[in-house]
């Protein structure tokens, strides 16, 4: 059965795609940010054109069935000026089927849109940090390796960062022991800023 929920989301990335598309072409913009634009939309576009009826379909399965709350993304930039992202769900497990097309969908869409910010940060070298927000009746996997923790850097490279070799980015997983609320802070930094996240915003 066609669930018109995510085909509206689906539809709705599509639409903000083409808003990107028609800002282009109105303004004058350098060349480089120019692409820049044109690349994310181009991602976005992809993704939802050619995904749609397949990830709907996919989750439509019994496996997927707690995975509608991660459609919620909210990117900020915190008073360092690092990249926050918070996604109202945790990460899913690697074998929710379709689960990294969704969630990859939906981070490019936001990036399209947060893309005109006008500190949007991109660091050399970068440190990318998920804190997962559960207790152990909310974590829907225990393992680490069993996350899809490769949807993130993956979306980010080349935009936030240059690439997401082990050249280029370094990575933190890490769990706040919650009871009230379930969700996922993704930060985005530069590597010579570690000790000031550690301190700061590192779960104690």
């Amino acid at each position: 059965m066609l669930d018109v929920k995510k085909l509206k989301i689906a539809r709705d990335c599509l639409t903000k795609s083409r808003w990107g598309i028609d800002d282009i072409l109105r303004n004058s913009i350098s060349n480089e940010k120019a692409e820049k634009h044109l690349k994310l939309i181009m991602m976005s576009m992809e993704t939802a054109i050619g995904n749609i009826y397949e990830t709907i379909k996919k989750l439509d399965t019994p496996d997927s069935g707690n995975f509608d709350k991660m459609l919620e993304i909210v990117m900020t930039i915190t008073p360092e000026n690092w990249l926050n992202i918070r996604i109202n769900s945790l990460l899913p497990n690697n074998r929710t089927i379709g689960s990294a097309k969704l969630l990859s969908s939906q981070i490019k869409a936001e990036l399209v849109n947060f893309s005109k910010h006008p500190i949007l940060p991109k660091f050399d070298k970068a440190y990318l940090a998920i804190i997962e927000h559960c207790d152990f009746k909310t974590c829907k996997s225990f393992d680490h390796d069993n996350k899809n923790l490769r949807v993130i850097p993956n979306c980010l490279k080349g935009i936030i960062f240059p690439d997401d070799s082990q050249f280029y980015l370094s990575l933190g997983m890490f769990t706040a022991y919650d009871e009230t609320e379930t969700y996922c802070d993704i930060y985005v930094l530069p590597q010579n800023e570690i000790e000031i996240f550690d301190k700061k915003y590192l779960p104690k």
